[in-house]
């Protein structure tokens, strides 16, 4: 399906108001030289109530595709139903937005250095796309074998296609002097001023003894030097076991964390249940599928103005409304659609060239010519939080095509 096929079935169904036989049909319509008078600014009449009635139906047609658009995109049949909707820690909300922003910035940099190029108008449904970012929330269990059954943070992580572990980082809440003054009445505020050894084993299946026996084998390890206050969110580096586990998800048993001296493994928190310091693995994936945005001239105005001509219109989509709660971010954005005539008059902007293979086509469409990306961060049906980019969400320019 396409944008366009979307935006000329509405216009079949509803004429724009005002449209006169200089609408490009057909080659045949194509009118004489002297009706190109390039120093026109004039706009054509206000909009009668056929016009407004178009862009309300193009409006409700508009959010009915962005939902289908979505699930598709992202490999749903339907929405996830979530019985619980987990607490998002706020380090992942904060990383969200400092990527998206650092994103946002890139794209506006890289669309002042392209050069003007042509686009089709057509914008299709994508592949599901490979995440940017996906953050696996940890849960705790304990060990079938051993005296004191060590807590074990499991982490479920799925395999993606078309994408590799770029960088991954386990995020562990600390606790910090301040907690430790409050909670414990031993020798433990000395060792607050040494730093902190945490070392991370991955539990491994034993080959010699049996199927269900385990054992641990170090990772990787990290300094920190405790927070004075109530404690601190430290990262510590797991690409390597990340990626094992990413490529072979069979040996993934969890993970054990340990502290240079035991009594010290209370400061870390593995287990959160209000959610706000749950540990979590953040995988950052690398796609190799790229693309370039192009550029083009277009209309920008607001919905109670008079303009009869393509123009892009304001559209906000909103997920709550939608009653979509697995999306945890963004909560709405703006997504415009396009919608007006395609008359001769209102072509001379786009040139000689252009008007002629508008003018060979069945009938010119007020459709998206250039479109940008949205970030979405979103819980999957596995609850894991996944962090993404959809291409064509947002309506930045429309054309005649």
């Amino acid at each position: 399906m396409r944008w366009t096929l979307l935006l000329a079935l509405v216009a079949v169904a509803y004429p724009a108001a005002g449209q006169t036989d200089n609408t490009i049909r057909r080659r045949s319509a194509f009118p004489p030289d002297d009706v190109f008078d390039e120093d026109s600014d004039e706009s054509p009449s206000r909009p009668t109530c056929t016009a407004c009635r178009v862009r309300e139906d193009l409006k409700s047609a508009s959010l009915e595709y962005i939902k289908a658009y979505v699930l598709h995109n992202l490999g749903f049949e339907h929405p996830p139903n979530l019985t619980h909707v987990p607490r998002v820690p706020e380090s992942i909300y904060a990383s969200f937005y400092n990527v998206t922003a650092a994103t946002r910035h890139a794209l506006d940099h890289d669309e002042d250095m392209l050069a003007d190029a042509p686009a089709d108008g057509t914008m299709t449904w994508e592949a599901h796309p490979v995440p940017e970012r996906l953050y696996i929330l940890g849960k705790v269990t304990k060990m079938r074998h051993g005296r004191r059954q060590p807590d074990i943070l499991n982490f479920h992580i799925s395999p993606l296609s078309h994408a590799s572990v770029h960088r991954a980082t386990l995020s562990i809440f600390v606790r910090g002097e301040t907690w430790l003054r409050r909670h414990v009445n031993h020798d433990l505020p000395s060792l607050s001023h040494r730093p902190l050894n945490i070392t991370v084993h991955r539990v491994v299946r034993s080959q010699i003894q049996p199927s269900d026996m385990v054992h641990l084998r170090d990772d990787a390890s990290t300094l920190v030097n405790l927070d004075p206050g109530a404690g601190a969110t430290i990262t510590i580096d797991v690409t390597g076991l990340v990626t094992d586990w990413y490529n072979n998800p069979q040996t993934n048993y969890g993970l054990f964390l340990r502290t240079h001296d035991a009594r010290m493994r209370q400061l870390l928190v593995l287990d959160d249940p209000g959610g706000k310091n749950v540990p979590f693995i953040e995988i950052v994936t690398r796609d190799r599928r790229h693309r370039r945005p192009k550029r083009s001239t277009s209309l920008t105005c607001r919905e109670n103005e008079s303009e009869t001509r393509c123009c892009r219109y304001p559209l906000v989509v909103d997920f709550d409304k939608f009653g979509w709660d697995w999306v945890i971010a963004p909560k709405q954005y703006d997504a415009n659609y396009c919608s007006g005539e395609c008359s001769i008059n209102f072509l001379t902007r786009y040139g000689h060239t252009h008007v002629m293979q508008l003018a060979s086509s069945a009938q010119a469409c007020c459709s998206p010519r250039k479109m940008a990306p949205l970030t979405l961060l979103y819980f999957n049906p596995q609850e894991q939080i996944v962090h993404t980019t959809l291409q064509n969400m947002i309506v930045q320019m429309c054309s005649c095509s």
